[in-house]
């Protein structure tokens, strides 16, 4: 299975961030060809498929976030555009299915915890990462 979705509306994704890993990226940053950045924490395993949130950034609520000024609840709860992206992934590799999701009818199980920083040394943006 593929971690990111491919020939979707989000664009042509790379990671250029990883926060949390086990076995494979669970928390990550991404961004798409055009330079939209996404910051992505998987949200369910199910027996088929695996989910994911994508909160789109802007350059500067990215800073915030990685610097620790945003804590990564907030991130996703209080989306800049009020909503998120919910991917469901299939493991057989099937199309993606991509849903906006309000982000008012998204629930705690579904977010990191509240008052969770990303705990990365370097608290500026990497040059790479500047637009």
């Amino acid at each position: 299975m593929m971690l990111l979705p491919q020939n979707t509306m989000l664009g042509k994704l790379e990671i250029i961030e990883i926060y949390e890993y086990h076995d494979k990226p669970l928390l990550f940053a991404c961004r798409n060809a055009s330079y939209t950045h996404y910051l992505v924490v998987q949200e369910g395993v199910h027996p088929d498929s695996e989910t994911w949130l994508y909160a789109s950034l802007s350059h500067d609520r990215f800073q915030q976030i990685r610097v620790g000024i945003i804590d990564l609840h907030d991130a996703f709860a209080h989306a800049e555009d009020d909503f998120v992206f919910l991917v469901r992934l299939f493991l057989d590799g099937n199309t993606p299915q991509i849903m906006m999701v309000n982000i008012a009818d998204l629930t705690d199980d579904q977010l990191p915890d509240k008052g969770e920083f990303l705990n990365i040394e370097s608290r500026g943006l990497p040059s790479e990462l500047r637009v």
